[in-house]
């Protein structure tokens, strides 16, 4: 979205590869992730000594700070407290989170799926971790909370997944008027047709199609459903309950709220 946004809707262009390769009037479009190779090694060292974490965490930081001020747009996981200090000061930020129970149930299938990490305990399992903030790319909360604290800065955007499944043509309207740009009533309906769950998963530039020809995956698609409230089908009433009571301890007196959370 944020780059058809900043390339005036360039559709062809989103059909190509979406690494550094892909040069735009902007900049660079920087994906960091991390290589297959890399993550072979890295991520059983990481579930298995989690104060490697740090590592990784740092390993961020340091590619963020070299490319941030030469790319156009960039894509990262890392939260706000490890990318560079004045990042809001020099650039816009869209932040987009969704239901932590949404969340726990998309992660258990990525990792169940995943060989290097062969994740083969039960989704009230891993739950439990998930809830302790014992794996790769956890603590849900200090993350979310840390952009949710600025949430009002003019550089900031700060957007629920569950709000972009709801209404796409608002969503995308929001995020054009933050980034400068205007769109036609034909541009929306072409942007929600491209970017509608379906289409995404069907087009392998934006299905990370790199890790299962790595063989890292053993699914078809990087993208699996992106539903809103699929944990209601997978999570059993007494996880539920704990997780409820874990999500409101966590934003207790914040603000924040989630859909589908009692």
């Amino acid at each position: 979205m944020a780059w058809l946004l900043a390339n005036d809707c360039d559709f062809a262009g989103a059909r190509t590869p979406l690494d550094q390769n892909r040069y735009t009037e902007v900049g660079n479009f920087f994906y960091l992730g991390l290589t297959p190779a890399f993550l072979r090694e890295y991520v059983p060292l990481v579930l298995t000594r989690p104060s490697k974490l740090a590592g990784l965490c740092r390993l961020g930081y340091l590619l963020l700070r070299g490319l941030w001020r030469s790319a156009g747009l960039v894509k990262t996981h890392v939260p706000l407290s490890l990318l560079p200090p004045d990042v809001l000061d020099t650039n816009k930020v869209i932040y987009v989170t969704r239901n932590p129970k949404d969340a726990l149930v998309s992660y258990y299938h990525h990792f169940s799926r995943c060989r290097v990490v062969k994740y083969s305990g039960s989704l009230e399992d891993l739950a439990e971790d998930y809830m302790a903030g014992r794996l790769p790319g956890l603590p849900f909360f200090s993350h979310v909370l840390e952009a949710w604290e600025r949430r009002d800065h003019p550089n900031m955007l700060f957007l629920f997944y569950e709000d972009m499944k709801r209404d796409m043509p608002g969503t995308l309207r929001r995020v054009a008027a933050f980034l400068g740009k205007q769109l036609t009533d034909e541009q929306v309906g072409q942007l929600c047709s491209h970017l509608d769950f379906a289409g995404m998963k069907n087009n392998k530039h934006a299905n990370s199609l790199m890790y299962q020809d790595a063989g890292i995956l053993d699914m078809p698609s990087f993208i699996r459903e992106g539903q809103v409230g699929s944990w209601k089908q997978q999570l059993s009433a007494d996880t539920d309950r704990r997780l409820n009571d874990w999500i409101r301890r966590s934003v207790e007196g914040t603000g924040l709220t989630f859909q589908g959370v009692q």
